[in-house]
């Protein structure tokens, strides 16, 4: 007796053409970049892209935004989030005629799209995102797959996921960017900044250029929250001078100089609002602030006070200087100019240590390379024709 196996075509089964499994992988990529991008833009802190780099230049551009009528708008990050997950959805629905056209059409637009992107960038805003350029490059390797499609050139490959495999990876990579400030810890401080801390206590570690005007701004800030925050509050000025010119160098010895002698933040105010930093205008400071004028003269001139100097600039460097103000709440960083909220939001953070309580970014790397994974595991079309054969 002949026993006939009859095999039943699935659609995970049939074969995909090799442009429309470019266009999902290429969709799945910038949909994770589009989703750290919107996290990067709507979250208090910086989390993928670092205060001064392209990202937050391109953020604060008129580009970043499309209006969509009156004073509302969408980001762009959002739009792209959307139209990518879009893509994924007609791409796996590529076997019908309007699936396939309109996932060769959806291709076409994020490859102009992308390259329209980064001719922006880089001709008028004069910057460029690593974010933006992960996603915008995708969007050219969406197109090219999409043009790989409409001739049929590229031959075909055989169906590797489900459905349902495609669209449940798309998730992982489009939450686990926005789901990592929750969940996440925040990297430890280096040593010479803890060298400023004390247990118990919202540490604030502020470094100043009296040359910085952002600096005064936050400096008033951080004097108008403490009270919010009675007898939890820690916090080291430090005057810092980035090159070895008179001026800042001068005023960053005489800073040094008054916290030595007790009068680290009058001195601190009293700078901020001096015209200028010589060796007069800072001893009148010094005695309008009631420093007894030869220790102060002393200090200034110790090869001690200088070595404090080189100190603080390497305690900013070796956290990797990116601009001025810097500004340390706790184990969190942020650069540049805060708003009054975002202070509260770190200063109540540090207070409660929520910013040292998560998960470590190898181990959540880890994790979501896992559910990835398991995914794809599951979706296997081979796993199941395995199934299917035994």
């Amino acid at each position: 007796m002949h026993v006939v196996n009859t095999v039943i075509a699935r659609p995970e089964n049939r074969v995909v053409p090799l442009g429309i499994l470019i266009v999902r992988v290429a969709a799945l990529i910038a949909l994770f970049a589009s989703g750290a991008l919107l996290v990067e833009y709507r979250g208090p802190f910086a989390t993928y892209c670092s205060a001064r780099s392209g990202c937050d230049e391109i953020r604060r551009s008129e580009w970043s935004h499309v209006a969509i009528g009156g004073d509302t708008d969408v980001s762009v990050p959002a739009i792209g989030v959307v139209a990518f997950a879009m893509l994924l959805g007609v791409s796996l629905a590529h076997h019908s005629r309007v699936g396939r056209w309109l996932t060769v059409l959806g291709g076409l637009a994020a490859g102009g799209l992308g390259v329209a992107l980064v001719l922006v960038q880089g001709a008028i805003i004069g910057a460029y995102c690593r974010l933006c350029v992960v996603a915008d490059v995708a969007g050219v390797c969406a197109a090219l797959g999409a043009g790989l499609v409409l001739p049929r050139r590229g031959g075909e490959v055989g169906e590797v996921l489900r459905p349902w495999a495609w669209l449940a990876i798309a998730v992982v990579v489009a939450v686990a960017p926005a789901l990592w400030p929750s969940v996440g810890a925040v990297a430890q401080v280096p040593d010479a900044i803890r060298a400023h801390q004390q247990p118990g206590m919202i540490n604030v570690v502020a470094f100043s250029d009296v040359r910085c005007p952002h600096c005064r701004v936050l400096a008033r800030r951080l004097d108008e929250l403490e009270p919010e925050f009675p007898g939890l509050v820690h916090r080291v000025d430090v005057m810092v001078s980035l090159d070895r010119g008179p001026g800042p160098r001068e005023a960053a010895r005489a800073h040094v100089c008054a916290d030595l002698l007790g009068q680290g933040r009058r001195m601190r105010e009293a700078l901020f609002d001096a015209t200028r930093c010589d060796a007069v205008e800072l001893a009148a400071i010094a005695r309008r602030i009631g420093l007894d004028p030869d220790a102060f003269d002393r200090c200034v001139a110790a090869p001690s006070t200088d070595a404090r100097v080189e100190q603080a600039l390497h305690a900013l460097r070796v956290g990797g200087y990116e601009g001025l103000p810097t500004l340390y709440v706790g184990h969190r960083r942020i650069v540049g100019l805060p708003s009054a909220d975002v202070l509260r939001l770190a200063f109540a953070q540090a207070a409660d240590g929520a910013e040292r309580r998560g998960i470590a970014l190898p181990t959540y790397v880890a994790l979501v390379a896992l559910a990835v994974l398991a995914v794809w595991w599951s979706g296997s079309t081979h796993r199941a024709g395995a199934r299917g054969r035994s």
